[in-house]
C-alpha cells in the first residue's frame, strides 16, 4: 500500500493531474472569450470612426497628430481596421474576441521562444495559461484591456506588439537564424515604432528596455553592438515623435497642473510600492511563483541555445525591472497629475507580471551558475496543497468570478439584447430625430459603457447621430 508521499507523487506526475490543470486554468479564461460577444461600442470608438467617416484615413491622421494625440499607431489602427467603418457590431465583437486570442498566442510564443525546443509543448502551454489566468484575476478593468476597443487597441495591442517585439529580437540574435537580416531588422523598427505610437507609457518602456539592453550588451562584452544601437536610435525618433506631436500640447493645456516633476517623482513611488504589496497579496502570484521555481531550476538543467537571456546579474536585471514598473505611474503624473487609472493600472500589472517571472529566473540561473542551488524540487505533497490553495484563490474577489457571475445572472444578456433593439430601432426610424429609451439597468461590471444623453448638442450625440445617419439622436430624459 502506497505512502500519502508516494501517493501524491503519483498523482501529480500523473497525465490525469496535467490535464486537471490545463482544464481548470482554461475554465478560468474560456468565460472572458463569451464575454466578448456582449460588448458593444461607445464613446471614443464614434470618435474614431466618424473623424475618419468624415476626412477619410489621412486626413483624420493628421487632425489627430495636431488636434489631440501623437499615438500616431493606435490611431490609425482606429481610423482603419475599425469593424464600426463597415457599420460591423458583430465585427466590434469578434474584434474583441480576437484580442483575447492573439493575447494567449503571444504569451505562449513568447515562452516557447524563450525556452527553445528544451520544454514540451504541454508545459509551456500550460505556463502561457496560468500567465494569462494570472493576468486575467486581476486586472483593474477587464474592460478597458478587451472590450472597449479604443482602449484595447492603445493599450492592450501595445502589450501583444511588445511581446512580439521580443520575439523578434531573440530570433534576430539566433545562432540558428537564416532570414534576410535586413527586412528582418526592418520589420523590428516597425514594431518599435507601432509599441511606441500607441501610448505614451508604451513609448517609454520601450526606450527603456533597449536602453538597459543596449548598456548591459555594452558592459558584458565590452563593445558596443550596432543593431542595438540602431534600434535604440529607432525608438528615440519614435518618442520624438510621440512627444512633440502638437496634439499633446492641446490635451494637456486642458490640464494646467501637469508636469509636476517633484510631486510625480514622489507620488509615482509611493504608488508602486503600495500596487506591488497589494498585488502580492491579494493573487494566487506567490502560490503561482512557487510552483515556477523548480520549473526554472529544471529548464536551467536542460542545455538551450537561449540560456543567455537569462543568464544575467539580477543586481542589473531587477533595478531595470523596478524603474519599468516605476515609469508607468510616473507618466501617469506627470502628464495628468491625478491618481492611477484603470488602463494604466492594466499595464502595470501587465509588466509587473512579465517583470517578476523574468527576475525569479534570472536569479535562479544566477544561484545555479555559482554553485549555491543546483537543484530545487517541492514535495508532491506540498504541490497538492499549492495547487488547491490556487484553485480556493479563485472562488470570489476577482475578474474570474465576476465573469461567472455575470454570464449566469443575465445581466450581460439583457445588456446586450437592450443594445441590439436600440440598434433596429435607429436603423427602423424614419425621422430625422430618433428618441431612444435609457437603459433598464445598470452596465454590467465586465462592460465600459458610456451612454449618449438628453442633449442633442453634447459631443458624443453628435458623434452617434452622424453614425447612424440622423440630425438629432438622443437618449429619453427620465
Amino acid at each position: 500500500m502506497r505512502s500519502v508521499k508516494e501517493l501524491s507523487a503519483y498523482i501529480i506526475n500523473h497525465r490525469i493531474f496535467k490535464a486537471a490543470s490545463v482544464i481548470f486554468l482554461l475554465l478560468t479564461i474560456i468565460p472572458f472569450l463569451i464575454v466578448s460577444f456582449y460588448t458593444n461600442p461607445t464613446w471614443d470608438d464614434f470618435d474614431f470612426t466618424v473623424n475618419s467617416m468624415q476626412l477619410g484615413f489621412f486626413r483624420s491622421q493628421y487632425a489627430w497628430y495636431i488636434g489631440w494625440s501623437g499615438r500616431f499607431f493606435s490611431t490609425a489602427v482606429m481610423s482603419s481596421l475599425n469593424p464600426l467603418l463597415l457599420h460591423s457590431v458583430l465585427g466590434y465583437k469578434v474584434a474583441s474576441f480576437l484580442m483575447l486570442i492573439l493575447f494567449f498566442v503571444s504569451v505562449y510564443l513568447i515562452i516557447r521562444t524563450f525556452t527553445g525546443r528544451s520544454v514540451k509543448t504541454a508545459a509551456v502551454f500550460i505556463t502561457a495559461l496560468a500567465f494569462c489566468s494570472l493576468y486575467l484575476y486581476k486586472m483593474a478593468n477587464v474592460a478597458l484591456g478587451f472590450y472597449w476597443l479604443s482602449s484595447a487597441v492603445i493599450y492592450q495591442l501595445a502589450d501583444i506588439l511588445f511581446l512580439f517585439l521580443l520575439i523578434l529580437l531573440m530570433r534576430n540574435y539566433s545562432p540558428v537564424f537564416k532570414g534576410n537580416k535586413t527586412l528582418f531588422i526592418v520589420l523590428i523598427s516597425s514594431v518599435i515604432l507601432a509599441v511606441q505610437g500607441s501610448n505614451e507609457i508604451s513609448m517609454l518602456i520601450a526606450v527603456e528596455f533597449l536602453f538597459f539592453t543596449f548598456i548591459y550588451y555594452f558592459a558584458a562584452n565590452k563593445k558596443i553592438n550596432r543593431t542595438l544601437l540602431f534600434f535604440l536610435i529607432v525608438s528615440m525618433i519614435g518618442a520624438y515623435m510621440v512627444y512633440s506631436a502638437p496634439g499633446n500640447a492641446v490635451r494637456e493645456s486642458k490640464n494646467p497642473v501637469s508636469h509636476m516633476l517633484i510631486n510625480s517623482l514622489y507620488i509615482s513611488l509611493s504608488d508602486t510600492v503600495r500596487i506591488i504589496i497589494h498585488l502580492l497579496f491579494t493573487t494566487p502570484l506567490l502560490l503561482f511563483t512557487i510552483l515556477f521555481i523548480p520549473a526554472c531550476f529544471g529548464l536551467l538543467g536542460k542545455k538551450t541555445a537561449n540560456r543567455k537571456y537569462f543568464e544575467c546579474n539580477p543586481l542589473f536585471t531587477i533595478p531595470a525591472f523596478i524603474v519599468i514598473i516605476y515609469s508607468v505611474n510616473f507618466i501617469t503624473y506627470w502628464t495628468l497629475n491625478m491618481g492611477q487609472l484603470d488602463r494604466t493600472l492594466n499595464v502595470f500589472y501587465f509588466f509587473f507580471l512579465l517583470g517578476w517571472f523574468y527576475n525569479i529566473l534570472v536569479v535562479c540561473s544566477y544561484l545555479y551558475n555559482k554553485g549555491y542551488i543546483r537543484t530545487f524540487r517541492i514535495p508532491a505533497v506540498a504541490v497538492l496543497i499549492i495547487s488547491l490553495l490556487i484553485a480556493y484563490s479563485y472562488r470570489k474577489n476577482n475578474n474570474i468570478f465576476l465573469a461567472y457571475k455575470e454570464l449566469f445572472n443575465g445581466s450581460l444578456k439583457n445588456f446586450n439584447s437592450e443594445l441590439q433593439d436600440r440598434y433596429d430601432f435607429i436603423r427602423n426610424d424614419k425621422s430625422d430625430t430618433c428618441i431612444v429609451m435609457p437603459l433598464s439597468a445598470p452596465v454590467p461590471g465586465l462592460m465600459f459603457y458610456h451612454d449618449i444623453g438628453p442633449d442633442p448638442g453634447a459631443k458624443h450625440n453628435k458623434y452617434q447621430a452622424y453614425y447612424y445617419k440622423k440630425k438629432y439622436l438622443i437618449v429619453k430624459d427620465n
